[in-house]
């Protein structure tokens, strides 16, 4: 198994948690407005951030870590003005982050494939402005850490 195995397995626990008839994958989680309207209505990605080696070695075994976000979107309908809609999809957000969390803790396969799974924060409930419609994101970032033999 690689450290690769356990990305993709983390990759795999999202979209069992949010499969495809309740949010859809975006095409490009690194710059959300590159993705179709249509996807973004209610959508989720994986990014791969850096990688650190962590300067723990031991017989040719390294302590690699990574950060990789986790990115939820909704459509926001109505206007600046509809204070209530715009509530109700922060909620909805914040709900959907709590399951998965939930979901990626208690994966017992994500947890044999990495030496370390946390969860770190987010930076709040963004606006993502396109020509059509306005949506919130929330990204969530996870620190992973696995043992690599090189």
């Amino acid at each position: 198994m690689s450290y690769s195995d356990g990305y993709l397995r983390l990759i795999e626990v999202v979209r069992e948690t949010f499969p495809a008839n309740e949010r859809h994958e975006l095409k490009n989680p690194y710059i959300l407005d590159d993705n179709p309207e249509t996807i973004l209505a209610t959508a989720w990605g994986v990014a791969a951030l850096p990688s650190t080696n962590l300067e723990r070695t031991a017989s040719c075994i390294y302590t690699l870590a990574r950060d990789v976000e986790i990115v939820l979107t909704n459509v926001v309908y109505g206007t600046e003005m509809d204070v209530a809609k715009r509530q109700a999809v922060e909620a909805k957000l914040i709900d959907d982050q709590i399951r998965l969390i939930k979901a990626i803790d208690q994966d017992t396969a994500l947890n044999d494939l990495l030496a370390k799974n946390k969860f770190i924060g987010d930076n709040g409930i963004e606006f993502v402005f396109t020509e059509k419609n306005n949506y919130l994101a929330i990204v969530s970032t996870w620190n992973i850490e696995r043992h690599e033999k090189v």
